[in-house]
């Protein structure tokens, strides 16, 4: 007898981005009962974050970043470039657009930004669907250039 007993079954072959109905039916000896149709969405399976997000140098006006891929995921496929974004982190006055930067390779230098300045920068894997998961980080560029340059 199977009183208040949970089933469960495994789809594969779903379709990314697809939207998919069902309904279940119970039955035994008295007949069968439909349940309502139900509904769910298959989301798009996309890289984690890249790993190991560092600062390598920094200056007045850039900073550096290096990083590992992101764990490999079953049918995502490998990035083909990363996403460097840097974004001021300035209260009370108009902050300026964030600094993107694309990469091919695990580095990447952010040059255009301010002296003194704190940015929150973060890495994403790219690859032919989308965008992944970000590392982040917050960094500060150097107030002053270090003497003897």
């Amino acid at each position: 007898e199977a009183v208040n007993q949970v089933f469960s079954v495994a789809l594969t072959g779903l379709v990314d981005t697809t939207t998919y109905f069902y309904q279940v039916v119970a039955t035994n000896g008295q007949g069968s009962t439909p349940s309502d149709i139900q509904s769910f969405t298959t989301t798009v399976l996309r890289n984690g974050p890249p790993q190991n997000f560092t600062l390598t140098a920094r200056t007045t006006m850039s900073l550096e970043f290096s990083w590992d891929p992101p764990a490999p995921i079953e049918d995502v496929g490998a990035p083909t470039r990363y996403i460097v974004r840097c974004e001021p982190q300035l209260e009370g006055i108009d902050t300026p657009a964030p600094v993107n930067q694309s990469a091919t390779q695990l580095t990447a230098t952010v040059m255009g930004l301010f002296p003194g300045v704190t940015y929150s920068c973060s890495v994403a894997a790219v690859n032919d669907r989308g965008e992944g998961e970000k590392a982040q980080q917050s960094e500060t560029t150097l107030e002053t250039a270090p003497t003897g340059e």
